[in-house]
């Protein structure tokens, strides 16, 4: 104890200026609650300590002001509690890496399916519209800067607006393949434009629409995109005329293609919204719509 005595107290503060931080408050507000500091044993140790005091007035003890002081209080040792905390943050960002990661891994198995049949829209063309394929490696140019280049920043939601730019690109691509036959209007409000969103979540909807709405509609095929905010959720549309279509040959199912579309898009806005998202498909009049709801302003991710 007496050695204890002898050493100037600054030298167990791991921070030597939280302790003038505290003193500083104690001299201005008289109080300390819930202070918290670190403590450095002889040893090395640290120890997260949680400090509760206040000064009193006494009659025996004269500082050099000529005033009556002395402090009381009491240190907690939340070590332990620290480290838990710790080892739950880390936990926590490991398994937000491995969602960022599984998200980065969806997103990229849709540009092979777009290439896929971009390479099956030239070909068709080179037989049929030769002319028109310079025109068409234009757009497809466009549209690969949006999708295929790596973007600098590491986002994982855009705003909407973005993500209709790299649909229009696909949009005058398609409509090269298939000219008066089909017709496709936009409808978004401002707000929603500048909601955020995963990118490609469009995409895949309005490729789903043309490719199925082709096998199934009367022609001039129609596609109608429409986005609002509403109730502090993005609602996004994608309705084309036409039948539903309940299996596909090649896949059994139609927006499951290789691991792209519809299952590809719920399972990321999984990974980022949690149960603050939702995709439904209605199916009557001679349309098939896909609706999806985003609370765009909550991420997971």
């Amino acid at each position: 104890m007496q050695k204890l005595l002898s050493l100037n107290a600054s030298i167990f503060y791991d921070d030597p200026a939280q302790r003038a931080s505290a003193l500083n408050i104690l001299d201005k507000e008289g109080k300390l609650i819930n202070y918290e500091f670190r403590l450095k044993r002889f040893n090395g140790d640290i120890r997260y300590c949680l400090i509760n005091a206040r000064t009193f007035k006494d009659e025996i003890i004269v500082n050099f002001n000529d005033e009556y002081v002395y402090i009381q209080g009491v240190i907690t040792d939340i070590t332990e509690k620290r480290n838990f905390e710790e080892t739950q943050f880390k936990i926590q960002q490991a398994e937000k890496l491995a969602m960022q990661a599984r998200f980065q891994s969806l997103r990229h198995q849709l540009n092979p399916h777009f290439l896929f049949n971009s390479i099956n829209t030239i070909d068709a063309m080179a037989k049929t519209k030769p002319k028109e394929i310079e025109n068409l490696l234009q757009k497809l140019s466009i549209y690969l800067r949006h999708t295929i280049m790596e973007k600098i920043n590491k986002r994982v939601v855009y705003p909407l607006k973005e993500e209709v730019e790299v649909v229009k690109a696909y949009i005058d691509i398609e409509k090269i393949r298939f000219e008066d036959i089909l017709e496709i209007n936009f409808d978004i409000t401002e707000d929603a434009m500048n909601a955020t969103a995963p990118d490609m979540v469009l995409q895949p909807l309005v490729e789903n629409a043309i490719k199925y709405g082709m096998q199934t509609s009367k022609m001039p095929l129609k596609v109608l995109i429409n986005a609002n905010i509403k109730d502090d959720k993005l609602h996004i549309k994608v309705k084309n005329s036409g039948k539903w279509v309940e299996h596909d040959q090649n896949s059994g199912n139609i927006f499951y293609e290789r691991g792209v579309g519809l299952q590809n898009l719920q399972e990321r806005l999984n990974i980022i919204y949690g149960n603050n998202s939702a995709i439904n498909i209605n199916k009557s009049d001679g349309w098939v719509a896909v609706n999806i709801e985003i609370k765009w302003n909550f991420i997971l991710i």
